[in-house]
């Protein structure tokens, strides 16, 4: 065998566009798994909204080439065909993520010019499936066909309930309930703000048709607070129905001008609503907001409670000291996603003051009771 052959060594490449520009990249499989998705960091990132964060993955059996869906919003096909966990690629197949499609390529080393010479522009028409998504949610949007469940906040020390988070679901045939998959597929559209309103505009009636003096904690998306939306469809949900305890959640990630969030704060105190910060921790702590605005409820994020009570001393102090830091802006606290009586133990002697999570109860429908519609009871006596 001569050193030119030995040498040679076969080479797996995706040849397509990487964006909606239509400029065709040639990406190589090197790595693997070799994962695919709109997350930065991956091997192959596209930066379009149609792109799960983690949409697909490349690895190797043998030597044949497989593709596996990791669960995507908008699919991956292969030849035009639905991949529904593997699928097994060959060369000059045509590989398409949701709306973006490449075409596989297997060369050896001693042919990557030839390679490079043979690149074809290729077809990004939206799939018959996206397009059919897409018409569905803006039939959903259309039709407003959502529900709500309803997850109690309760007092750590009493188990009284303080109030409802309410969380939208969808309720359109043919398209997930779940809240997150919905916003994946409003993001081609642009109309994450217009899902948002719906989905509150919705709530705020339910709530409103309920027996019964509770707080209900409504969800925004970061979208809104863009512009005057926000503002506006709770000026109108006020306006609706005015003696409704709102109070109306940011995540953490959104509080990132204090000028901004202070003005918001003023907005919600004129409709006698409160300001929450939602999933504090999760990312990047915002120390500086908190204690130049602090809000009247601060939610912390499941991560940081989740088996606190076996957590190392580290992580324990670190929870201690933002605990200490919000009770001394005269914040009240909450704790999320408590599972388990000893991380309530844990979290009830920190200083918090109400949890929320599975321990007291899951995520449920309001219910008839007496003729009347009433918020769902706790699960148990935690």
């Amino acid at each position: 065998m001569s050193h030119e052959s030995s040498s040679k060594q076969a080479i797996w490449y995706l040849e397509g566009a990487v964006d909606e520009s239509g400029q065709v990249f040639r990406v190589p499989v090197g790595r693997l798994p070799f994962r695919i998705g709109r997350e930065t960091g991956l091997e192959l990132s596209l930066p379009s909204q149609v792109i799960s964060s983690y949409h697909a993955e490349l690895s190797l059996e043998g030597k044949r080439l497989m593709i596996s869906d990791l669960g995507s919003t908008n699919g991956t096909f292969v030849n035009k065909i639905p991949v529904d966990s593997r699928a097994p690629l060959k060369d000059g197949d045509i590989v398409q993520f949701a709306t973006l499609p490449f075409r596989v390529r297997l060369t050896e080393t001693g042919a990557i010019d030839a390679l490079l010479s043979s690149t074809a522009i290729i077809d990004t028409k939206l799939t018959e499936q996206m397009t059919e998504n897409l018409r569905k949610l803006r039939a959903l949007l259309d039709q407003e066909a959502v529900t709500q469940l309803f997850q109690p906040i309760v007092g750590l020390s009493d188990s009284e309930i303080l109030g409802y988070e309410v969380l939208g679901r969808g309720n359109y045939e043919g398209l997930p309930g779940g809240i997150y998959d919905l916003f994946e597929l409003a993001k081609p559209l642009g109309a994450e703000v217009d899902l948002s309103l719906v989905l509150r505009r919705q709530s705020v009636a339910a709530c409103g048709s309920l027996a019964g003096e509770h707080c209900y904690f409504l969800n925004t998306h970061p979208a809104e607070l863009l512009d005057d939306t926000l503002i506006a469809s709770l000026q109108d949900a006020r306006a609706a129905w005015p003696d409704l305890k709102i109070a109306v959640e940011i995540h953490e990630s959104a509080v990132t001008d204090p000028t901004g969030i202070k003005e918001l704060q003023r907005e919600l105190e004129s409709l006698e609503m409160l300001l929450v910060y939602d999933d504090f921790g999760a990312g990047q702590a915002r120390l500086v907001e908190l204690a130049e605005v602090p809000p009247a409820f601060l939610k912390f994020d499941r991560s940081l409670i989740q088996d606190i009570d076996t957590a190392q001393a580290a992580r324990v102090r670190l929870l201690e000291g933002l605990v200490k830091m919000a009770l001394e802006l005269e914040i009240s606290i909450i704790a999320e996603g408590i599972e388990r009586p000893e991380e309530m133990a844990i979290c009830r002697d920190l200083g918090f003051t109400h949890g929320q999570g599975f321990l007291f109860a899951v995520p449920r429908p309001y219910e008839e009771r007496d003729g009347a519609r009433v918020p769902p009871p706790l699960d148990a006596d935690p």
